[in-house]
This record gives C-alpha cells, structure tokens and sequence, in this order.
C-alpha cells in the first residue's frame, strides 16, 4: 500500500505544480461616491478623494475554468468632507489584500479569456495629514490621523490577452466594498455615517505565466 500512496500524492503534487501561474502589476485610478454624515448640525459629504492606484498579484488556475489569486492593492487618496460650499481634505491612503476566486468565460490557452471575479480581505485606512485644533466643518465631523483595519469585499470582471507565450495583458474593474472608516472619518458627537465606501477602480496590468 505505501509505494502506491506514494504515487498518489507525487502525482498529486505534479499535476498541482502542472497548473498555470500567474504574477503581474497594474496601475489605475479610485474613486468612490460620498458617503453622508448627518448629525445635528446638519448634514455633510464625506470619502475619499479619487486618486491613482497600483497593485501586485500571484494567482493559478486550478481547472480550465476556475482559477483562484492572492492581490494587494494601494490606494492613496485624501480624505474628504464637504457641505454648503465649504470643502476640507486630509492627507489619506488605504492598503487592500485580498484572495479572489476567477471564474473564467474561455479555456486556459485561449487567446482572450473574460473572466468574473469575487472575493474578501481586509482593508487598512490611514489619515496621513496634521491635525489640528481647528478644522473646518469639524461640527459634522473630523478627518483624523488614525488608521482603521476593517473588512472588505472584492467584486470586478475583466479580461486578460494573450501578448506573447509568457505575457499576459490584462483589463479590469473592481469594485471594492467595505463599511466607512468611522475612526478615520469620525461623525461628531451624537451624527453617524449613513451606506458603505464603494471603492470603483478600473485597472489595466501585465502579467507574467510561469
């Protein structure tokens, strides 16, 4: 019985190690739709001003079908509250990990594959500015040095194209979901933070299959 264990899990290994890897980088741009504070002074606008992204990710494909990635994305962007026409923004940025599962329209060697994707991890907001004993529209709320780890779903749909046997070019959007940073972007006494932070970011990379 031992030598054909043995052989079942060699072949096991093989056929694992057998399957398509993938590493790459991409670049693109969030942004996000305000969230809104209300309180009794009132209400207010707050997220994340839209600024450029960048990502790493190392992934597989476990069938012809299905395949499965690990992803860090960082996304800077300043802080923001607005109301009437006064606006204030703070230094901000925020760092996403994230394991998504792939579910492809084409078969691994095909020379375009769309695909659809979905998964979770967590998400890390930071304030980066100074503070300061006054900040303007502060009745509402305070944009504040802190950071907040919270969860986050990761939603997006794409394609990759073959460029050459090693190379691989990739388009896609994402939509990341997660509640709203509220020790970031703190109500003032009493006000609270209505709807979750929609993260959109559109993203464009290369990859590399090994």
């Amino acid at each position: 019985m031992r030598p054909r264990i043995w052989i079942a899990l060699l072949t096991t290994a093989a056929a694992a190690f057998a399957q398509g890897w993938e590493a790459g980088a991409a670049a693109g741009t969030g942004f996000n739709r305000s969230s809104t504070v209300t309180g009794g002074a009132g209400s207010a606008a707050a997220g994340l001003a839209a600024a450029p992204c960048f990502g790493l990710w190392v992934g597989q494909d476990v069938s012809a079908r299905f395949g499965g990635e690990i992803r860090y994305t960082f996304r800077p962007g300043d802080l923001r509250l607005s109301s009437g026409g006064t606006k204030v923004t703070f230094g901000g940025q925020s760092h996403l990990v994230h394991y998504d599962l792939l579910i492809y329209g084409a078969k691994a060697r095909s020379p375009i594959r769309p695909f659809l994707a979905m998964g979770a991890g967590v998400r890390l907001t930071r304030g980066t500015g100074t503070e300061a004993p006054y900040q303007p529209l502060m009745q509402h709320a305070l944009l504040t040095r802190t950071r907040q780890v919270q969860p986050v779903a990761s939603l997006g749909a794409g394609l990759k194209m073959t460029l050459a046997k090693k190379f691989v070019f990739r388009a896609e959007f994402r939509d990341y979901v997660s509640p709203f940073p509220t020790k970031v972007i703190a109500p003032a006494g009493g006000g609270k933070i209505e709807g979750w932070l929609h993260d959109l970011v559109p993203l464009v990379g290369l990859g590399w299959t090994f």
